[in-house]
């Protein structure tokens, strides 16, 4: 049986939980040589360099020299050069032209939903949402069970959204000389613990909120430092935070960082303060390298964390809970060595990327028939 020929449609503006797991989907299918892959993206960045460099034919359509009517266009030209047989989207815009130019070329149309998205904003993107639902999409992939929910809430309809939770492929920083120069550039010193976080420096991250725990954290315990791994709108904002509470000697922000698993090994716990998340990749990526995880109870995380088992989650915002929270992470040593056994185990035996490619190539398969 011939390969089947898929393209995969993604801005590619930034690099983010989003983008990982779509770069880390796209490989692993590229690899089983089942499919041929083709990528088009529409900026730029780190997700077209990353693509190029493992040999995924990629095609650069800047949305910034195009108007909708070009990229459709654009996008049509390159579905009919590469033969292709079924197109899978990541995000509206995405998904509103190459569903269009998927119309005109007469191929089905795949898109995941990685998290709310604009849906949040206004009613225009609810209407927007819906109209690509029903008439452009053929299937709606939700990475978690609550996202589900919320695009039933939006209007979207039920018979065409299945849940593929993500997944991820385990990797291990060996670099030991690197992490000691790490270790030293950043300031760190043998004898602090490190509470850490990776992820874009913006409102739904919540990064604030961490920062506003560490006075009274530190007052019982003086070597705590935290550390964010991240840029974003708000990274001026978080550091003008920092020195208004004199926090600067207990808190490093790293800036944009291209390969994260350095700063992971860095870290005594992870933790997660977002307001909104699917399921989100950076709490994987902590359990792969064998942290304790504390996490606010929001979105799809409470389905991949068991309380007090591979993970412990506080209320959104609550302050008392979170610092009790870490507290106990600094107080007992147990705890933390069971949840970070379980939550290994968990993403090398449950949450694993291999689970989601499968059931994504199942999907591929099922409109193909």
């Amino acid at each position: 049986m011939s390969a089947i020929n898929v393209c995969h449609v993604i801005s590619g503006d930034l690099w983010g939980g989003a983008e990982a797991q779509a770069f880390g989907l796209i490989i692993e299918i590229y690899k089983s040589r089942e499919f041929n892959v083709s990528v088009i993206v529409f900026n730029e960045g780190e997700l077209r360099e990353k693509l190029i460099k493992q040999g995924v034919y990629t095609e650069l359509i800047n949305e910034n020299e195009c108007n909708i009517f070009s990229l459709i266009i654009d996008i049509y030209s390159i579905l009919k050069k590469r033969k292709i047989q079924l197109i899978h989207t990541h995000g509206i815009k995405e998904n509103l032209v190459a569903g269009f130019a998927g119309k005109f070329a007469n191929i089905r149309l795949i898109r995941t939903h990685h998290g709310k998205g604009m849906l949040g904003i206004s009613s225009k993107y609810v209407f927007l949402e819906r109209m690509n639902a029903v008439f452009l999409t053929h299937r709606l992939i939700s990475v978690s069970d609550d996202l589900k929910e919320f695009l039933l809430s939006k209007g979207l309809p039920v018979q065409k959204i299945t849940t593929i939770k993500n997944g991820i492929k385990c990797l291990k920083n060996n670099n030991r000389e690197f992490m000691s120069t790490l270790r030293w550039e950043l300031g760190i010193e043998s004898g602090d613990f490190i509470f850490g976080t990776v992820g874009r420096v913006s409102s739904v991250k919540n990064q604030k909120f961490l920062i506003n725990s560490l006075p009274e954290i530190i007052s019982k315990f003086s070597n705590v430092k935290i550390i964010i791994v991240g840029d974003g709108p708000l990274m001026q904002e978080l550091k003008t935070l920092v020195n208004e509470l004199s926090l600067t000697n207990h808190v490093i922000f790293t800036g944009y960082q291209t390969a994260v698993t350095a700063y992971f090994d860095l870290m005594d716990v992870f933790v997660l303060t977002s307001t909104h998340e699917g399921i989100p990749i950076a709490v994987l990526e902590a359990m792969c390298a064998g942290l304790p995880v504390i996490s606010s109870d929001v979105g799809g995380i409470p389905e991949i964390i068991s309380n007090y088992d591979n993970g412990v989650l506080f209320e959104l915002n609550n302050m008392n809970q979170f610092i009790n929270l870490c507290l106990l992470m600094l107080s007992d040593d147990e705890l933390k060595k069971g949840l970070s056994k379980r939550g290994l185990e968990y993403v090398t035996q449950i949450q694993t990327l291999e689970n989601t490619v499968n059931n994504t190539k199942n999907i591929y398969q099922e409109f193909l028939l």
